[in-house]
């Protein structure tokens, strides 16, 4: 029986080929069900898109990336609180509001983008929040305080339209609603930090009466030009040799980085495409090349 293997720019995920289809929660592919939850097949597939982004072609191409956080301005104290006035299914359309006036600013820029959303609720109240990992084409005209203005401004003209939020409140949420961090794309240690800690993360508060996506990928067809996966089918004991490299990588590095394994699958956050290829082809018997594992 051998295993499959999805290699991304910076993740290797090993799982078995066989599915229990006599499992009850098992859905063939192309049917839906009703999304009440960030559950763990949801988080499975957002890691997977977040691995076949080629992060080695956006740094050639001189690309950037910023760790965005959206919020809204809420207090548990004030039965009156901002949030009070939003409807809680209407968030998805404050997001979509809100990428459609991002795409006009770069639009009108001349500048690529796309970006990854993921929704999450506040722990002592059912008021969501969003992490963006936005990915920037090159530009002189951008950097990470214009942006931040500009994201800003956006933001809270989309959350306040027709609430009649004082001048006062909208100013403080100018400074407080938005958080935006700068990050070059070959720094992969620091894009595996933000994805393992707040995109990836396996914890996810879950709000009775909300039902939609918690996660998405904005302005898609950019993300597709940088889409990289390959597939291989290995034999088990290349598998477990995989494994047992990778884990002593991790630890030599001090790296924690390893997401536990569910369903069958294994996940490694690590940083060279290419080494995971030659190790596969030496295991495989198809490269004599020492590989000084």
């Amino acid at each position: 029986m051998g295993r499959k293997v999805l290699v991304g720019s910076m993740c290797l995920s090993m799982h078995n080929t066989q599915t229990n289809f006599k499992s009850k929660k098992y859905v063939p592919s192309g049917m839906r069900k009703k999304i009440t939850g960030f559950s763990k097949d949801a988080r499975r597939n957002l890691l997977k898109k977040l691995q076949s982004v080629d992060y080695e072609e956006l740094n050639a191409q001189f690309w950037n990336a910023y760790f965005i956080t959206l919020t809204y301005q809420y207090s548990l104290e004030d039965e009156d609180f901002y949030f009070s006035y939003k409807d809680l299914n209407k968030t998805k359309k404050d997001l979509k509001n809100f990428f459609d006036r991002l795409d006009y600013f770069f639009s009108k820029l001349g500048v690529d983008w796309f970006c990854f959303w993921k929704m999450e609720f506040f722990k002592k109240a059912p008021v969501p929040h969003f992490h963006l990992m936005l990915f920037v084409g090159p530009h002189s005209d951008i950097n990470q305080r214009t942006l931040r203005e500009v994201i800003s401004l956006m933001w809270v003209d989309v959350i306040t339209r027709g609430t009649g939020v004082s001048n006062e409140l909208r100013s403080k949420m100018l400074s407080a609603s938005t958080n935006v961090r700068y990050s070059p794309v070959d720094k992969y240690e620091i894009l595996q930090i933000y994805i393992s800690k707040e995109i990836g993360k396996e914890y996810q508060v879950n709000v009775e009466g909300y039902t939609g996506r918690f996660w998405g990928i904005a302005n898609r067809k950019f993300f597709k030009v940088f889409y990289l996966q390959d597939r291989f089918l290995i034999s088990e004991d290349t598998f477990y040799r995989l494994r047992r490299v990778f884990s002593r990588y991790l630890r030599k590095k001090g790296y924690r980085y390893r997401i536990r394994s569910y369903n069958g699958m294994s996940l490694y956050y690590l940083l060279n495409r290419n080494d995971f290829i030659r190790l596969i082809n030496y295991f495989e018997g198809f490269s004599n090349e020492d590989t000084g594992s």
